[in-house]
């Protein structure tokens, strides 16, 4: 009876050692598979948007900047408890030398699969990937209002996803122009594209003694902007030259029609010193930065248009030159002479100190569309310019800033006062000047601009480009979802002609 009791105590102590060893083995594999599946699983773009609509953040960023060192001291445990469980088991018990040997042996395998493992973690994936731009499309082409033989049928809301903002010609031709600029469109998205149109060109104002022509910031303002035209005009452009057939032969003429129209209108906004007043009244100092590019970038756009061009030819040109100098001329330093501000919007007020980013990156954006045009090859190698790119290019501070953070135009640039006669009962809306988008867009093009730049100055501006979207992606897809339609179309229509 005692030998059996012995034997079923020799047994039971054998089964709990076999057990601790399975343990162990467990142990060590699970440390080195589970981050392993968790890496590879998380490197997917599926699951890596699953995990930002999760925790609002992305792995990209999160896991992979964060945590890699993290993952890899995990591994590095696993491995130490593979070495040991083998060591223990297998070497431990062997005469010095043969330990030493099998030792150094084990060792080096090991630390060797632990090298390769590290080698062959998946890395971050591309930002550019995690930027959901077909999500945003879909997002606008939804916000589009249908209610068949209303005014505002066609119209997009101010604001995606909520019923109770009303649609306007603004955002929406800030939308189209955004969709126009993708690839590709499906018949559903033209569809969305075709009845905006319809929708803007009800709510355009002829003009009488009552109302201005163009477009107001809502239907029914008698007051209308220039840069409300231009982008509408802009929009038009884009559906005329999309990749995807937008109109037939017939439709493409009245187009055409609808944009030598506008831009008439727009013309007839500029000043005698070059730039373009917001407004139609005529007085000193009426002019502004984002209408002067809003209205320079539409007629560009429309010689950069074959179709559009064979109807205007180059009449354009000498305004579209004045507005290029204003522009030229308006850019601003600190008082110091060498610290660069950029384009603010009002330049007529003087003693200004605060940059304007997102406005000097959209004009820098703009003017990269008109350079390699016949008869403004000079502008590539004008001083002004050459020097107002490499400042731009040396921002280094732009991936420190954060998203949201961007710059709206000073109330007291929002009204019309002038010294010959009373002041305009006007005032225009308070406008964000978006940062991230244009910045995007205009690093885009500076990174290819080598006539003004140097090799090393086109790879800095590539690489801030890549610097701001790595440090800000998971920024931008929250802030681009919680905000209005324009910021997503801004954002989606940087994307996309910086894709091309």
């Amino acid at each position: 009876m005692p030998e059996n009791d012995q034997k079923q105590s020799k047994l039971k102590s054998l089964w709990l050692k076999l057990t601790a060893d399975k343990q162990r083995i467990v142990g060590a594999a699970a440390a080195i598979l589970v981050p392993n599946i968790a890496k590879y699983l998380l490197s997917f773009d599926l699951v890596s948007r699953w995990f930002f609509n999760l925790f609002g953040v992305s792995p990209s960023a999160y896991f992979y900047n964060n945590l890699r060192y993290f993952v890899i001291a995990i591994l590095l445990v696993g491995y130490m408890v593979v070495f040991y469980f083998i060591y223990r088991k297998f070497i431990a018990h062997m005469d010095l030398r043969r330990r030493a040997v099998l030792g150094v042996a084990t060792v080096l395998v090991i630390g060797g699969l632990f090298t390769l493992n590290v080698y062959a973690l998946p890395r971050p994936p591309n930002p550019r990937a995690l930027i959901p731009t077909q999500e945003w499309s879909d997002s606008i082409a939804k916000s589009q209002i249908n209610k068949s033989q209303q005014p505002d049928d066609g119209g997009i809301r101010t604001k995606a996803g909520d019923q109770s903002y009303p649609p306007q010609v603004w955002t929406t031709a800030q939308a189209i122009t955004a969709l126009l600029a993708q690839k590709e469109l499906d018949d559903k998205k033209i569809s969305v594209v075709k009845k905006a149109f319809d929708y803007i060109e009800r709510a355009r104002s002829p003009k009488s003694d009552d109302y201005d022509e163009g477009w107001g910031l809502y239907e029914g303002h008698k007051k209308t902007i220039t840069e409300i035209a231009g982008w509408v005009t802009v929009a038009y452009i884009s559906s005329l030259e999309s990749k995807t057939k937008i109109w037939d032969d017939a439709q493409r003429s009245t187009i055409r029609d609808r944009v030598t129209r506008d831009l008439a209108l727009i013309l007839s906004r500029q000043s005698d010193d070059g730039g373009w007043r917001p407004i139609s009244d005529n007085k000193p100092k009426f002019t502004r930065t984002y209408s002067t590019a809003i209205a320079l970038w539409s007629l560009i756009e429309a010689r950069r248009s074959p179709y559009v061009r064979e109807v205007i030819k180059n009449d354009y040109d000498k305004q579209i030159r004045e507005g290029i100098n204003w522009l030229l001329r308006t850019y601003q330093k600190m008082p110091n002479g060498v610290d660069h501000l950029g384009w603010v919007p009002n330049p007529n007020r003087s003693g200004q100190r605060e940059a304007f980013d997102g406005m000097t990156a959209q004009v820098l954006f703009i003017l990269s569309r008109i350079q390699d045009q016949p008869g403004f090859e000079d502008l590539k190698k004008d001083p002004f310019l050459v020097n107002y790119k490499k400042a731009f290019v040396a921002k280094q501070d732009l991936a420190k800033r954060f998203v949201c953070a961007n710059d709206r135009i000073h109330d007291f640039d929002l009204s019309f006062t002038s010294d010959q006669g009373p002041a305009v009962d006007f005032v225009l809306e308070g406008s964000t000047l978006l940062w991230f988008p244009w910045s995007y867009a205009a690093l885009t093009a500076l990174s290819k601009d080598t006539d003004a730049l140097t090799a090393q100055e086109q790879a800095q501006a590539k690489e801030l480009r890549k610097e701001i979207l790595a440090a800000k992606v998971d920024d931008i897809n929250k802030f681009v979802n919680e905000e209005f339609i324009y910021v997503m179309a801004e954002n989606l229509y940087c994307f996309s002609v910086s894709d091309q």
